[in-house]
């Protein structure tokens, strides 16, 4: 008998699973499936009767006498009895994910590039599973942080006017509304520009994420995710934290080319110098204390593109 890997019997509860991918591979492997599998019980009570008869044969031979010839017989009756049930056995999301992954590791078609050596060896296509860090795409992250901080900036305006020039001021006294209305359209401009850079980052139910593994943080994935399939639609469940995706390589770089984070968006159309130009003046805010992290708009080698499938502890 041969022993079930261990690794299959990983329980796991997804945060972000693709139910249309999970389906289709499903169907695939298996050669269709149902989602409710129908299970019968059968319980069987068995009963036992004994019988012992006599017979006598009686001959008159000569009037020599009478000679009786007995036989016995014996004889054993079995009672059948049974019940039947029939019950359904409904399968979840996270349980056909359980139940795809162990196909592909009973398969062997599962890969884990946690080594340089293992990298090496995967090709397009490959599915594979690794951990890392799931980091927004910096970029993107950064204007939206910017976008929340000039709400927080005009709330703070709003704040101010009334600190400076509260409604029940004495008659005859100046308001000094000069600087505080030159001040709030500074804000008012700037949350504009923010607004049309988040707009311009931002595809419609879409978000990048940048993985550096865990086990080789010199090498990263970049994975697009649909948010309809986040089990925490806020979003604040996924970005940091440690996660295992699993997925299928779309594209592999080892050297020379680069993976594109503004692909897709607006920002894509600029021209590089341009956009770096964009970039350079957000660095150039870590001067008065903001934290603003690395800024890059594309991903070096070595660097792999996935399809993501489901991300899970």
């Amino acid at each position: 008998m041969v022993e079930p890997n261990p690794i299959a019997r990983d329980l796991i509860i997804p945060v972000y699973l693709d139910t249309e991918i999970l389906l289709d591979l499903l169907a695939s492997i298996e050669g269709g499936f149902s989602v409710v599998e129908s299970i019968t019980t059968r319980s069987t009570d068995e009963a036992a009767s004994d019988r012992n008869g006599r017979a006598g044969i009686g001959i008159d031979a000569l009037n020599i006498g009478k000679v009786d010839l007995m036989g016995g017989r014996a004889t054993r009756t079995n009672t059948h009895s049974g019940t039947e049930s029939t019950s359904e056995r409904f399968h979840t999301n996270g349980s056909m994910l359980y139940r795809l992954r162990e196909d592909l590791i009973n398969e062997n078609i599962l890969k884990h590039p946690d080594t340089v050596a293992s990298w090496d060896s995967i090709l397009p296509s490959a599915f594979i599973e690794v951990r890392g860090i799931f980091n927004p795409n910096p970029l993107q992250d950064f204007i939206r942080k910017m976008n929340s901080l000039m709400e927080i900036a005009t709330i703070t305006g709003a704040v101010n006017a009334r600190t400076t020039n509260p409604p029940n001021q004495p008659k005859g006294q100046k308001r000094s509304s000069q600087p505080q209305k030159s001040n709030n359209n500074d804000i008012k401009y700037a949350k504009t520009i923010v607004a049309g850079l988040t707009e311009s980052m931002s595809e419609e139910g879409v978000q990048t994420f940048v993985i550096p593994l865990s086990s080789i943080p010199t090498h990263r994935m970049v994975a697009s995710l649909f948010t309809s399939y986040l089990r925490d639609r806020s979003n604040t469940e996924l970005p940091f934290g440690e996660y295992r995706l699993l997925g299928q390589v779309t594209r592999k770089i080892d050297t020379g080319e680069k993976i594109d984070l503004m692909r897709g968006s607006a920002l894509s159309a600029l021209d590089g110098n341009l956009l770096e130009q964009i970039v350079e003046e957000f660095r150039g805010m870590a001067q008065s204390g903001m934290n603003v992290g690395e800024l890059v708009t594309s991903i070096e080698p070595p660097a792999m593109q996935i399809l993501p499938i489901a991300i899970y502890p």
